[in-house]
């Protein structure tokens, strides 16, 4: 059942991209936290009015590692959304204050994962790449 639900998610944001044509990534950043081999990788899709963005889980023990995920950008940049089990899930928050993210990734029922950028993995990004594999994953 769970994974009728991830896929009718990813069929609906499929559509969406379809409907967007070419898909574009314009920045991107890599996100990690101070302990541990969990990485989320978050690549803005152009145009920048569109405020979506894929977003790569890895690490989190969630149904979505491995997975490109689209979701859409709201408040401002600080809240990043996708649909999951019919719904549609708060994943990232940014705090500005403090200048961290907290990741809430499916089935995680907690406070929350405190995660920072990691320049040194971001300067390495291959924006392409994620671009890509979403792609693969949508076909």
């Amino acid at each position: 059942m769970k994974n009728l639900f991830f896929l009718s998610g990813l069929l609906a944001i499929s559509s969406v991209v379809s409907a967007t044509g070419t898909m574009k990534a314009f920045d991107g950043y890599v996100l990690k936290p101070k302990v541990g081999k969990m990485r989320i990788t978050v690549v803005l899709l152009a145009p920048q009015e569109s405020k979506q963005a894929l977003v790569y889980f890895q690490g989190t023990g969630s149904p979505w590692d491995d997975q490109v995920i689209l979701h859409n950008i709201e408040q401002g940049g600080k809240v990043f959304s996708a649909p999951y089990a019919g719904k549609t899930k708060n994943t990232i928050i940014f705090d500005q204050d403090r200048g961290v993210f907290t990741v809430y990734p499916p089935r995680y029922y907690g406070d929350g994962l405190l995660v920072r950028q990691d320049d040194e993995a971001t300067k390495a990004l291959d924006l392409g790449s994620i671009v890509e594999k979403y792609k693969s994953q949508v076909k």
